[in-house]
């Protein structure tokens, strides 16, 4: 009976735990994305109209940098000192960016005639500071007159019904719901095999070292990926930069089929699958930016933060959904622990030959997606656009697609293995 209490007290504080660490998980990635989403939509704002994007593709290179260099830092960290104590850095880290918030000087907000009339004290009255302090009083600021100026003249900032009638209107162009729709189907598309991980561990045997060694390589070529775009393919057509990315992801998606029936070219499985999956994120790095650019262009003038922030939750949706297809979609085929230590590996060959197929299927799509920034204005002329039907409808499948990951994700939690996949 001892021994019965004691298994009984160690599940219920297994499970207190857990829940424990979901809880404190699910707060700080609410934060992070709320800081981070908050970012890119001033990021969008500070843009001029005549190079918007150079300043994303800019920050995004940054943040990817970051990610690169941090990856192996802690790999080290956690091997050395344990998970404790990198959850004490992840702690304190943070703290020490609230000094630099002193910076984030941000000007009052006031109406559009008080502004005018303020900015009429201080010019002098020619033409050509009155059209600049109109552009000042009723849109943004991209470069200040004078600091003392500054700290005591403010802008106008649209209200919260000003700016959600403006986003409406601009999900109805068929300028913004026809590529926007195309980011969804692509990214929704990109279901990866949610089981290669344990095939990995449990039939390769791969260590949580080369695990976290695939990690880090993939962190490398995603911010190359980044620069080669920024620097190389930046000219280039968005629908010819997804052609190359889907067909050549398509075939290194392919090659993990190589890695399970054992063909890899006289290399090891390790060396085999951290170049296989290396060169995924390369790619997943170079598509990244066309879409963060032209969201840019997307935006209206004066909304730029608010209608940014959208269109990235559209994009963030469908990778969500897409996760939470691939969980599902563990239980078609049998992959368990269980099933790959027995050898039998029929169902993890199915299941990557079908997430290969879906996620090169996405270039039945590429023509929903604009050549350059130029077509968006010719798509903004074309039929259907300013449909109600069409905007209701896209706002409709983004919300759903939120409800449904989140409805995932707690099954996953708090009922694992609902869906028939391995526990």
């Amino acid at each position: 009976k001892k021994s019965q209490h004691t298994h009984f007290v160690c599940v219920l504080f297994h499970l207190k735990m857990t829940h424990h660490f979901c809880c404190i998980s699910f707060h700080t990635h609410c934060a992070h994305t709320h800081t981070h989403t908050h970012t890119k939509a001033e990021k969008a704002k500070l843009e001029p109209e005549s190079s918007r994007g150079q300043l994303q593709s800019t920050c995004y290179a940054c943040r990817f940098f970051g990610l690169m260099i941090a990856s192996p830092l802690s790999t080290v960290l956690y091997s050395t000192s344990g998970p404790d104590c990198i959850v004490r850095i992840m702690a304190f880290l943070p703290l020490c960016m609230l000094p630099l918030v002193y910076y984030l000087k941000e000007l009052r907000v006031v109406n559009n005639a008080a502004a005018v009339a303020d900015a009429g004290s201080f010019c002098s009255g020619s033409d050509d500071d009155d059209d600049e302090l109109i552009v000042l009083a009723t849109t943004k600021i991209t470069q200040p007159f004078d600091n003392n100026y500054m700290d005591a003249t403010t802008m106008n900032v649209k209200s919260a019904k000003e700016q959600c009638h403006e986003i409406w209107t601009t999900v109805c162009s068929r300028a913004v719901w026809q590529p926007m729709i195309f980011v969804y189907i692509y990214n929704l598309l990109q279901v990866g095999n949610a089981a290669w991980r344990e095939y990995l561990k449990s039939v390769l045997h791969f260590t949580s070292t080369q695990l976290n060694a695939l990690l880090i390589m993939a962190y490398i070529l995603l911010y190359l990926g980044v620069i080669t775009y920024k620097y190389f393919l930046l000219t280039w057509s968005w629908r010819t930069v997804y052609v190359l990315v889907i067909l050549l992801n398509g075939i290194f998606s392919a090659l993990q089929l190589c890695l399970i029936t054992g063909y890899t070219f006289g290399l090891s499985p390790f060396v085999f699958a951290l170049g296989d999956d290396a060169f995924g994120d390369f790619l997943e790095g170079i598509q990244f930016l066309p879409i963060t650019i032209m969201m840019v262009h997307l935006c209206p003038s004066g909304s730029e933060g608010a209608s940014y922030a959208m269109f990235t939750t559209v994009a963030n949706s469908a990778i969500n959904l897409s996760v939470a297809i691939s969980t599902v979609m563990l239980g078609i085929w049998d992959v368990s622990k269980q099933t790959l230590i027995s050898g039998d590996l029929s169902g993890m060959m199915k299941l990557t030959i079908l997430t290969t197929m879906m996620q090169t299927s996405a270039v039945l799509f590429i023509k929903l997606m604009p050549n350059t920034k130029d077509d968006l204005a010719h798509l903004h002329k074309a039929s259907y656009s300013g449909s109600k039907v069409g905007g209701f409808t896209f706002l409709a499948i983004v919300l759903l697609s939120i409800l449904y990951s989140i409805v995932v994700a707690v099954l996953n939690i708090f009922k694992p293995g609902w869906s028939g996949e391995s526990r």
